[in-house]
């Protein structure tokens, strides 16, 4: 006897942006606002002896998960891409000292600057403890993990 089975199923879909705007806070704004995509059909191969049925949200849910503020360039000479962190991002810390490193939130980051540097100061929490630290010590955790 072949009996009907319910399968809760995750289709992901992931790419990047790259427009211009005044701050990483803004371009995540905008993309969030004003770009989208829609789940059209799904395609299948079993047959109808299957009795195949399907309920998936057309709009999936938008997270804006990192921000890169792109290389530009400076009398000809391409200057080094900086990552853009946002209060609340779950990040990791390695220590160029390896006196502290682990999982941190970021309390106060750079998304508001115009042009994010190295030199930024980025406020991190780690367990009861704050302290700045500069981008290049910070790397995105993703959520999926």
């Amino acid at each position: 006897m072949r009996r009907k089975f319910k399968l809760k199923v995750s289709y992901t879909f992931n790419g990047c942006f790259t427009l211009r705007a005044a701050s990483g806070k803004e371009a995540a704004r905008l993309v969030s606002e004003q770009c989208g995509t829609v789940l059209s059909a799904i395609q299948t191969t079993l047959g109808e002896e299957s009795e195949v049925d399907w309920h998936f949200d057309k709009h999936p849910r938008l997270a804006v998960r990192e921000v890169i503020a792109l290389p530009e360039t400076l009398d000809g000479e391409k200057l080094p891409r900086v990552q853009v962190f946002h209060p609340g991002q779950r990040v990791f810390r390695s220590d160029p000292d390896y006196e502290m490193s682990g999982c941190c939130v970021v309390c106060s980051g750079n998304d508001d600057k115009e042009t994010p540097s190295d030199k930024d100061l980025i406020l991190i929490c780690c367990s009861d403890s704050e302290t700045e630290v500069f981008p290049c010590e910070l790397r995105p955790i993703s959520d999926n993990h």
